[in-house]
């Protein structure tokens, strides 16, 4: 059994089962009171991973937009009872639905209104470092978008790489020319967005009224890197995109752009997967050499 501070959240939790693994520990569904919480659990390094999904999320529910992001119920210490110490990150618990014929729209026009909001800081970036999945991203700020891209996300992301060895020396001479060209790609001030930072379909949930998001990696970047995201691993359709652009168009040389932004997910998951990677890395790479 596990033991938070429920009676400092205000809440009676009844009946705890196991809903499966995450990044960051383990999650449960919890019946409290007269409703539903989804908790994650994790020890150790565990702890840093939900600190930061509870910094994201609080982002994210701060901005003004449509999109539902779960409310946090309670975050912070708990024991189990063999005496581990122990990390509780409690949310409301969203129902799942079928989509609605409307869902993709609901979805789109909700991130463009997330998109535009107007963002609280005026430089790229996050007070605190985070993740993107199991895989550390640095926070920090910079007013310039380019630079923050390369010092921020890429060039981190390929010292890891190197690090556990997955990294080919035969990329060195195009990620050395991406390098060089970064610059003139991406634009310095494209206008700061508050952004998911992970929006893959799996991070979209379907609600009976409305589209929810979770689990973010959030900071102010360009609002492309969501939209470029959503294209790596598929689960969009065209009427999210024609949505989208008829909300917030996209900005000319975007599909440049979205392979770079998606080379950051792509060496991530290098890293955290392994080879299965390396093609699709290498094939970005190309582009550049």
């Amino acid at each position: 059994a596990i033991h938070f501070a429920g009676v400092q959240s205000g809440y009676s939790v009844r009946k705890i089962q196991a809903a499966g693994d995450s990044s960051a520990g383990q999650t449960f569904i919890a019946e409290a009171d007269d409703f539903r919480l989804f908790l994650k659990v994790g020890s150790g390094q565990d702890a840093g991973r939900l600190a930061a999904e509870s910094g994201g999320l609080r982002m994210l529910r701060s901005a003004k937009h449509s999109l539902v992001v779960p409310n946090i119920v309670y975050f912070g210490p708990a024991s189990a009872d063999e005496g581990e110490t122990l990390t509780v990150l409690a949310t409301e618990f969203l129902e799942r639905v079928a989509p609605e014929s409307n869902h993709e729209e609901r979805l789109a026009c909700g991130l463009a209104e997330l998109h535009r909001s107007v963002p609280a800081v005026e430089m790229y970036g996050a007070a605190d470092s985070g993740f993107i999945g199991l895989g550390l991203q640095p926070g920090g700020w910079s007013s310039s978008w380019s630079s923050f891209f390369l010092s921020a996300r890429l060039d981190p992301m390929v010292a890891v790489a190197r690090k556990k060895e997955r990294w080919h020396s035969g990329w060195d001479g195009a990620y050395g020319r991406l390098r060089d060209q970064i610059a003139e790609i991406l634009p310095d001030d494209p206008g700061i967005s508050l952004v998911h930072g992970d929006l893959w379909s799996g991070n979209v949930i379907p609600l009976a009224d409305a589209a929810a998001i979770i689990d973010p990696a959030a900071y102010h970047g360009d609002r492309e890197v969501d939209i470029a995201m959503t294209e790596l691993f598929g689960g969009f359709g065209p009427r999210f995109y024609h949505a989208y652009n008829d909300a917030f168009p996209l900005v000319n040389g975007y599909e440049e752009r979205r392979s770079i932004y998606n080379l950051y997910h792509l060496i991530n998951h290098l890293n955290i997967f392994g080879s299965a990677y390396a093609g699709r890395v290498a094939a970005t790479l190309k582009q550049f050499s």
